[in-house]
């Protein structure tokens, strides 16, 4: 039986210098749908630079800046920013309350991702709205569930609009829904589409991203250029890159 982690297909590429080397591949015999699109993605993650994230470093002016210059390179569809997924284990589930409930509170994986992210991914929405440039921190704090979520923290009614509280953080304490995406297998690790809650990249301190690129062509022929733009930016450099396929 082919492994949890194994239900994506992919293709690791290690970047040295400007070239690259297939490191292995893994196929998806079953062809368990993932819930969203893998083919044409490459997930490129970032890793500071000696004190790349000191001094002159603007978090809410660098993401954007390096997703255009992501954007601007021929073949590129749309890019965008997620912290754990596609391809690595989630982190500790947060436990979420409906506002007003009192009911036990759910577990469910946080997700971190940028403008666009759900497009770019392939992961279509329900209903309501991906995130966007508008949602950074001088913006309410906003939130996308999984319709798997949704289901169970309102169930039987509209959730867009409505407010969750999040772990015991007191700065995320209370975020409204703007959007409900479909259940994904997104993660390393997860058999079944867990619930899942989507935060916007500018609404929180986190750093050492991950690009996710959606080609129109062969991802790997952009490895050198994207790898260009990043080094040029100057504060973060190219852990791995991984092409993802069918």
């Amino acid at each position: 039986m082919i492994s949890a982690h194994a239900r994506i297909a992919l293709t690791i590429i290690l970047l040295a210098g400007t070239s690259c080397s297939t490191l292995t591949n893994v196929v998806n015999p079953q062809r368990v749908d993932p819930g969203f699109r893998p083919k044409g993605l490459l997930v490129v993650q970032l890793a500071p630079k000696p004190g790349g994230y000191e001094n002159d470093f603007d978090r809410e002016k660098y993401y954007p800046a390096l997703a255009d210059r992501i954007a601007s390179l021929p073949g590129v569809q749309s890019v965008s920013y997620i912290h754990i997924g596609p391809l690595k284990p989630p982190e500790p589930k947060v436990a979420l309350t409906a506002e007003g409930d009192s009911a036990a509170p759910v577990q469910a994986i946080a997700e971190i991702v940028g403008p666009a992210c759900f497009s770019t991914l392939g992961l279509p929405l329900r209903t309501g709205r991906q995130f966007d440039s508008r949602d950074d921190s001088t913006a309410p704090p906003v939130a996308i569930v999984s319709e798997s979520l949704a289901k169970v923290l309102f169930p039987g009614s509209d959730p867009i609009g409505r407010r969750v509280d999040i772990g015991s953080d007191p700065g995320r304490r209370k975020l409204t829904i703007v959007g409900v995406a479909g259940n994904a297998r997104l993660w390393k690790g997860q058999g079944d589409a867990p619930p899942a809650i989507y935060v916007p990249l500018l609404q929180t301190n986190s750093n050492e991203q991950q690009l996710v690129i959606r080609t129109a062509g062969d991802p790997a022929m952009l490895i050198p250029a994207v790898r260009y733009q990043i080094e040029h930016m100057g504060h973060e450099t190219v852990r791995s890159a991984k092409l993802l396929v069918d």
